[in-house]
């Protein structure tokens, strides 16, 4: 496809929409069908995700197009997505459930006072290693390990030799609230980024393995700075999806392409029972919640070869080009879908709630 520059007239507004060329899917638009009495509630909830689907696809016209997110540096792209001849559709339903329980089967319903036990005593147990903070419980291998059997968390990392000596940014898909537990089995210290729905609290500890600090310009230009040392990670998505696509990569870990190798990691999920640990408008604790309710869980995490920006290419070229090794690797395939048009397909639906 060529990647020369074009224009998409909006169907609303009547203004023209700057989108980024691309080889990904646009999300399904095919309008929900009421089939039966029983299922009439689920068919309203997949036309209303339908429709803030569509709203969410001219959500670039409201903010002015794809240019709040072009980084200095960065030609202005203009283009037409099309669609991908071999990849599927993504209805923004199966990435973004609107139920925890799609369907409660004898076993679930068995086993739920089990995982409502659990999963208070597993949130305590967060809470507890956030307060206490001490290196002997957060930041040793056995203790690690202790940890992840109470939190009924099975870990498997692949390739992880194609780590880089030193320093390195790693950039992966992001499914769950529990993702994070991989890289508490690395060997050494790792920045992540987070989003601000984490509570400040999180922040705060420094002895865990895993350091927690709030996205922001001026974080990012504190670990620009060639005297830090530790490797950092971050999900470029913006926001969950529960793995069966992806949203758009955003372009902040290009602050640190030009210095440091950027590593794809394929993160994958299997877990017991019917369940969507996360849904479109679930808030963070609730999430955490169904994360802890789950007997177990196995994380797998695939290390892909170290990537570097070539120098004529261009910032949202090499973005795009990680991003799709992660998606061959998972073969899912990737939504015309940034976390911004996310958040308002959230707000509209909260507000069609109200």
């Amino acid at each position: 496809m060529s990647r020369s520059a074009a224009c998409l007239s909006s169907p609303v507004a009547g203004v023209v929409v700057q989108t980024r060329p691309s080889r990904r899917v646009p999300v399904s638009n095919d309008a929900a069908t009421v089939t039966s009495n029983s299922q009439r509630n689920s068919d309203r909830r997949r036309a209303v995700a339908r429709q803030m689907c569509r709203a969410a696809t001219d959500f670039p016209a409201k903010v002015g197009g794809w240019a709040d997110v072009t980084e200095e540096g960065d030609a202005k792209q203009q283009g037409t997505a099309v669609a991908d001849d071999k990849a599927a559709p993504v209805d923004p339903t199966t990435m973004f459930p609107y139920k925890h329980f799609p369907r409660i089967t004898l076993a679930l319903a068995l086993y739920f006072p089990i995982g409502c036990i659990l999963a208070v005593f597993r949130m305590l147990l967060w809470v507890a290693l956030l307060a206490v903070d001490l290196p002997f419980l957060s930041n040793n291998n056995f203790m690690i390990r202790v940890l992840h059997f109470i939190l009924g968390v099975n870990v498997k990392w692949r390739n992880k030799q194609l780590l880089p000596d030193g320093r390195y940014v790693m950039v992966s898909n992001h499914q769950t609230t529990g993702d994070l537990m991989c890289l508490y089995r690395l060997p050494h210290h790792i920045v992540h980024l987070i989003s601000s729905a984490v509570p400040k609290a999180a922040t705060k500890v420094r002895n865990h393995r895993l350091r927690l600090w709030h996205a922001s310009p001026e974080v990012y230009n504190e670990l620009s700075d060639p005297k830090q040392t530790e490797p950092v990670h971050l999900f470029p998505e913006g926001g969950m999806t529960n793995g069966k696509g992806m949203m758009q990569f955003s372009r902040g870990f290009m602050r640190f392409a030009k210095k440091l190798p950027i590593v794809p990691v394929a993160l994958r999920i299997s877990q017991p029972f019917d369940i969507s640990t996360h849904t479109l408008t679930s808030p963070f604790l609730v999430n955490m919640f169904f994360t802890c309710f789950l007997p177990w869980v196995s994380l797998e995490a695939t290390v892909l070869p170290p990537m570097k920006k070539d120098s004529q290419e261009l910032n949202v070229a090499f973005v795009e080009r990680v991003q799709q090794k992660i998606a061959d690797e998972l073969k899912v395939p990737i939504a015309e879908l940034t976390i911004k048009q996310k958040r308002a397909m959230i707000a509209a639906a909260k507000s069609a709630s109200a």
